[in-house]
């Protein structure tokens, strides 16, 4: 997504971020897209899974070999007291592919990211039981990003741009099928009842990732204190060559002006917009 027509602005994984900044890649959040980390595992609601330690060989499967899913789901299961051996993972490629390994049984769960599950449950009518790692859940880590110098040089639309994705977020969290119909009459398709529920239903599945619940006071704040938390995490894994400043890679100083505005009034107007 952008900001200005020269693409100064860019949503995009605090993991790249990361590593990106030792390798002279310096960007800056200043609003985070969801509230909670992306990467989970998860299994059928009826899987007799019911606790990682329930993971230890079954085959979780991924998108291909060394996909960016394994590092979250090895540390979350690690944590849970498997070891690296007790861990399996299998490809199974995408989409179709991946939702037929499930499926026929070929694995037992899948390593993916809370939007990715939404589209397969809204696609496949399967329902997932989710496991969130317990210490980075509330590290979010997708979120809009630009260089230090874009930030200061363009601090009033980007004030106003965070404001408008505050807003986006609360109409999507409150009349997700208006934003079902906005989201696919965007991008050119073609949106019949049909296609609208399906939108919707993937939505309705990623509803608690989404900034967009009016109990967070602070849409799209990113907390300097689990960024550093998952600089950490990165180093300790030899994925960086240095710790990366949690405080050089993220700001807030958008963050109380796109909150400031009628909430209330704001959530009455988008429940009543058709």
């Amino acid at each position: 997504m952008v900001a200005s027509g020269k693409g100064d602005v860019c949503g995009m994984s605090i993991e790249s971020i990361i590593l990106g900044y030792p390798k002279g890649l310096h960007l800056q959040t200043f609003l985070t897209r969801n509230r909670r980390y992306g990467f989970v595992l998860a299994v059928p609601d009826d899987s007799p899974i019911r606790t990682l330690a329930d993971f230890k060989g079954q085959p979780i499967g991924e998108p291909g070999l060394a996909s960016p899913v394994e590092v979250p789901a090895i540390d979350m299961l690690m944590g849970a007291g498997l070891k690296r051996s007790d861990i399996v993972f299998t490809p199974v490629g995408v989409e179709a592919q991946a939702l037929a390994a499930l499926t026929s049984h070929k694995i037992a769960a899948l390593a993916d990211t809370t939007a990715a599950l939404a589209t397969k449950s809204a696609v496949s009518g399967i329902k997932f039981r989710i496991f969130r790692d317990p210490i980075l859940d509330s590290v979010p880590n997708n979120a809009f990003a630009a260089r230090p110098d874009v930030i200061v040089a363009k601090a009033d639309i980007l004030r106003r741009y965070t404001r408008a994705i505050v807003k986006s977020a609360i109409l999507i969290y409150e009349n997700p099928a208006l934003a079902a119909r906005y989201a696919l009459e965007n991008v050119g398709g073609s949106a019949t009842p049909e296609a609208i529920r399906k939108e919707e239903a993937q939505l309705a599945t990623f509803r608690d990732d989404i900034i967009g619940d009016p109990s967070i006071a602070r849409m799209g704040y990113t907390p300097i204190a689990g960024i550093a938390l998952y600089c950490k995490f990165f180093n300790d894994l030899g994925l960086t060559s240095s710790l990366v400043p949690a405080r050089d890679i993220v700001t807030n100083q958008f963050v109380a002006y796109a909150n400031d505005f009628d909430k209330k009034a704001w959530i009455t107007e988008v429940k009543r917009m058709r």
